[in-house]
């Protein structure tokens, strides 16, 4: 099985032919093949100077996955070209929602689980009933071990300025400034991820004076911790980092906006830990799953992003906010005005409200509310047990058990395939449909429910009807599910076949209906793809 994790073509691995063909023709060579047939399957377009391991990855494996359903729909039309003649809901990639490690969760959050959870949690994360126990914790303790991580940031985040400060040599009068930044009773947002374009790291930039009145409020202040690296040669990644820190210096807000330097998995760690928001803005459809936002949700971080990859699924609507003002706009540059002004907006109106809104003990009740909420909804749907309990049910479990079947008798079933195949192979030139037809045409409405019958006939010529799988494919819900109907064998006169179905209407919206021919054997079906013949 292979999973592919990049919503970016040219984020997949790929190589000039002629280097691939350098270091693996040996190699190939001693299975008894040549190189030619190898690279044809790491090919996206016919003899291509590109090979593409991801190509090849696909075409060899029996089951592929997105790790989203989001990053599923994008993956299938990036790869869409490999599966020619199959409809996109029909290519064959599936998806498994990312999940992360429990040790994520800060020492603070551990010891309450421990307590209240119990230690089961560790081992049976997939067990729904074990995290509804963080409801039953105490909002004091949940907010004094959050208070108490904000601390462990701010004086971690300090340390980390002074010592950059200072092997830059810095005057001291900037290293002590440094040293005097953050504040952990401020409303921390954090923004740490790789600085690429559709990152898009600097959106809470897009109103500067707004933003600086945000941060600066009297009795409501923020503060913004940017961390993250940009490829050596992304320089639009570089020019984001330049932008923040200018926008701290010209602004006079260098206490409260921070770019950390070096950034590593412990200063990922510490603020995973220690912020009270994580933003995520990511462009339309560039986010496969994104696992940051899971990692402080778990710690009761409460996510501010835009509806892309896991968050799609994990926002319920009270562990944190959605950024969905752009997402019918089909101008980029419009819906970065629109969703940068939406999270203003939020942080405005809503998030330091809920925060700064503390009962006479000095807690946010409604905001630990939704800190339990971040808590409960992520570690129950995304943590990594969760994630490979999905992976053996779905994919590892049924490989062990196709494997078994194919090696029986002496892999009995693989040379059945392979006489089908090359007889299949023989007559696939001549095999057409030359007639479709069903009976909706004499309906006056169609309904859920209705039945419809449906015919065709396909010239086989010489070849046997038993090789081949004659089927109705049906399209409905705004083609968005289909349906595979097998058709029935009536009769075979003169080198052509009638076959005949009968299915019943569903869901709504836009339906497709038409007939296709395809390979009898299994074995056959998924070694050849490419071997569909529509209706035309």
């Amino acid at each position: 099985m292979f999973t592919t994790h990049t919503p970016v073509m040219a984020g997949n691995e790929n190589f000039k032919t002629e280097l691939a063909k350098k270091y693996l023709e040996p190699e190939i060579q001693e299975l008894g093949l040549s190189f030619d047939q190898i690279s044809d399957l790491g090919f996206v377009e016919k003899k291509s100077d590109i090979f593409w391991l991801p190509a090849l990855a696909i075409r060899f494996s029996r089951y592929v996955n997105a790790v989203s359903p989001q990053h599923r729909q994008t993956s299938r039309k990036m790869w869409a070209s490999l599966f020619p003649q199959k409809p996109l809901p029909e290519i064959p990639i599936d998806y498994v929602p990312n999940g992360v490690h429990i040790s994520w969760i800060s020492e603070q959050f551990s010891d309450i689980f421990n307590r209240y959870l119990g230690p089961d949690y560790r081992r049976y994360g997939q067990k729904e009933e074990i995290w509804k126990h963080i409801y039953d914790i105490p909002d004091e303790e949940i907010w004094k071990a959050h208070c108490r991580e904000k601390d462990i940031l701010s004086a971690f985040i300090r340390r980390e300025l002074v010592d950059n400060a200072a092997a830059g040599g810095y005057s001291q009068a900037k290293i002590l400034k440094r040293a005097q930044a953050l504040n952990p009773e401020y409303l921390t947002i954090v923004f740490a991820k790789r600085f690429a374009h559709y990152k898009r790291a600097t959106l809470i930039l897009e109103d500067q004076e707004r933003l600086k009145k945000i941060l600066t409020h009297p009795q409501k202040p923020v503060q913004l911790i940017f961390a993250g690296k940009a490829h050596p040669a992304d320089q639009s990644g570089k020019d984001m980092i330049k932008e923040i820190i200018h926008f701290a210096r010209d602004y006079e807000v260098e206490d409260r906006v921070i770019f950390v330097e070096n950034y590593d998995i412990n200063i990922a760690r510490h603020l995973v830990w220690g912020a009270d928001v994580w933003l995520n803005t990511p462009a339309k459809d560039m986010e496969a799953s994104g696992t940051s936002g899971m990692k402080a949700a778990m710690n009761g971080v409460l996510n501010l992003s835009v509806l892309e990859g896991w968050w799609r699924e994990g926002f319920n609507g009270k562990n944190g906010w959605a950024i969905t003002a752009g997402q019918f706009s089909g101008r980029s540059d419009l819906r970065e005005v629109a969703e940068a002004n939406q999270i203003y907006n939020l942080l405005e109106e809503d998030i330091t409200e809920l925060y700064y809104n503390r009962n006479k003990a000095g807690i946010p009740e409604k905001w630990v509310t939704m800190m339990k909420e971040s808590m409960c909804a992520v570690c129950d749907k995304f943590n990594i047990n969760t994630t490979l309990d999905t992976y053996l049910k779905k994919f590892y479990l049924p490989s062990i058990k196709e494997s078994k079947k194919i090696q029986k008798s002496d892999y009995k079933l693989l040379k059945q395939a392979m006489a089908e195949e090359e007889e299949l192979l023989k007559h696939w030139a001549a095999v057409e449909i030359t007639h479709f037809a069903t009976d909706i045409d004499k309906k006056n409405h169609i309904s859920a429910g209705d039945a419809v019958n449906a015919e065709c006939r396909v010239l086989l010529g010489q070849a046997s009807p038993e090789i081949f799988s004659t089927e109705l494919f049906y399209l409905y819900n705004n083609n968005r599910d289909f349906k595979i109907i097998p058709m029935q064998l009536k009769e075979k006169k003169n080198g052509e076949a009638y076959y005949t179905c009968s299915f019943e209407i569903e869901g709504y919206g836009l339906q497709n209906i038409n007939a296709r021919i395809r390979p009898a054997n299994a074995v056959v079906k998924d070694l050849h793809p490419e071997l569909i013949k529509w209706k035309d």
